[in-house]
Formats: C-alpha cells, sequence, structure tokens
C-alpha cells in the first residue's frame, strides 16, 4: 500500500470531553480495498497537514499492524 492508495475523506475534531481527532478514509490496492478511521492527539495532529495525511494514514497503519 502506498499514499497513492489512501483519500482522506475527512478530519473531524474532538467533541465535547474528547481528546482525539478522527481521519477518515478509503483506500483501495490490487489486493484490498476498505474504509476506515485512525485517531490521533493533539500533539500527533499538530504534525499533520492537508499534504501529509494519507502518509499519517499509512504510518499509523503501519505502527497498529505490526
Amino acid at each position: 500500500m502506498q499514499t497513492s492508495d489512501i483519500q482522506v475523506i475527512n478530519t473531524v475534531t474532538p467533541k465535547g470531553d474528547g481528546e482525539k481527532f478522527t481521519i477518515n478514509f478509503t483506500t483501495q490496492t490490487d489486493d484490498f480495498s476498505g474504509s476506515g478511521r485512525i485517531l490521533l492527539t493533539a500533539s500527533e495532529m499538530a504534525e499533520v497537514t492537508e499534504f501529509n495525511k494519507a502518509e499519517t494514514i499509512l504510518n499509523k497503519l503501519k505502527e497498529v499492524i505490526k
């Protein structure tokens, strides 16, 4: 999977007492397709821009899938 396989749908800010940002996305490769979301803290989100959201998603997936 590459960043070009990921399409960001939207980013949701924390609501109420919540502290996590949500990035919703879809992905499609020759072998896999699906949708999902990742949760990021404010400090993690501080490093995210519109231009690196797909990379952030991919890195988070790699971190979780280890």
